[in-house]
């Protein structure tokens, strides 16, 4: 969490270990999303940096004039869960009948269903 939007917001200073990104891994995570984009698998993208999940699906859901129901298990802090701007990390979108595709082409990839897009607010539980 060092460094984040979240404990600059809660009011504490902007230090401590940030995360640190592994340059290889990224490359191959971006590398690997662009080829599936090209194979039409999925209909959004957005990274998880500048606040983390609960702002990248905020501003995924604003982009898209839609909302998400996310429902997730955990051992983190609920905090530390949605606000983490730790790297190498993006959500997606995929349609439901693409699925089984994507999920094979991403098969060598760490991957977390998160929820489904739907209704008209953002969700997170």
């Amino acid at each position: 969490m060092g460094g984040s939007i979240y404990l600059e917001q809660r009011g504490f200073p902007l230090r401590g270990p940030c995360p640190e990104i592994d340059l290889v891994q990224e490359k191959a995570l971006q590398d690997r999303l662009l080829q599936i984009i090209r194979e039409g698998l999925i209909e959004s993208a957005h990274d998880l940096s500048e606040g983390g999940l609960a702002f990248a699906l905020a501003e995924s859901c604003y982009a898209l004039n839609c909302g998400v129901r996310v429902d997730v298990s955990t051992d983190l802090r609920p905090d530390y869960y949605c606000f983490s701007e730790s790297p190498t990390r993006v959500i997606v979108s995929v349609n439901k009948k693409r699925e089984p595709l994507f999920l094979e082409a991403v098969s060598e990839i760490p991957v977390t269903k998160l929820g489904e897009v739907g209704g008209e607010s953002l969700q997170i539980s």
